[in-house]
């Protein structure tokens, strides 16, 4: 467990800090949403028995590290490049494709297990869709963040 708070969380905020420095109540705004959407489909996944992480045994609160970290932060990132003039076309899919390759090395080491015909093409179709709904409520919600 010592290692998903390192690398799914304490990691991913170190990187995260610098955009607390630049706009402190986007990165909040942005990451609760990433955060609840993160709950929403680990917990859907676990479920329907599609995958896990280690332990095993502490049952969705692995995921919590992950939840409130990396899949937290880099949709914070992706959301400050498109309201800076990316591409929202380009960098929802460029942050869907980083996701997907941090969780292939988390299954190549073991620390997610796929079943029930998982897999990585299904992974990146799932951080997909949570990106753009991500974008979607950011959009009906935003202020001035």
């Amino acid at each position: 467990m010592l290692t998903n708070i390192i690398f799914g969380f304490i990691l991913p905020w170190i990187f995260g800090c610098y955009l607390f420095k630049r706009n402190l109540s986007f990165v909040l705004h942005v990451s609760t949403i990433a955060a609840l959407i993160a709950f929403l489909f680990n917990d859907i996944g676990h479920f329907m028995d599609w995958w896990y992480v280690l332990p095993k045994n502490y049952g969705t609160l692995s995921f919590i590290p992950y939840n409130l970290g990396v899949f937290a932060v880099i949709p914070v990132f992706a959301l400050y490049q498109i309201n800076n003039g990316g591409r929202t076309w380009l960098i929802i899919p460029l942050a869907s494709f980083l996701l997907t390759i941090f969780e292939g090395l988390l299954v190549i080491t073991g620390k997610v297990v796929y079943s029930s015909g998982w897999n990585l093409g299904w992974t990146y179709i799932s951080y997909l869709i949570a990106l753009i709904a991500l974008y979607v409520i950011y959009s009906l919600t935003k202020s001035n963040t």
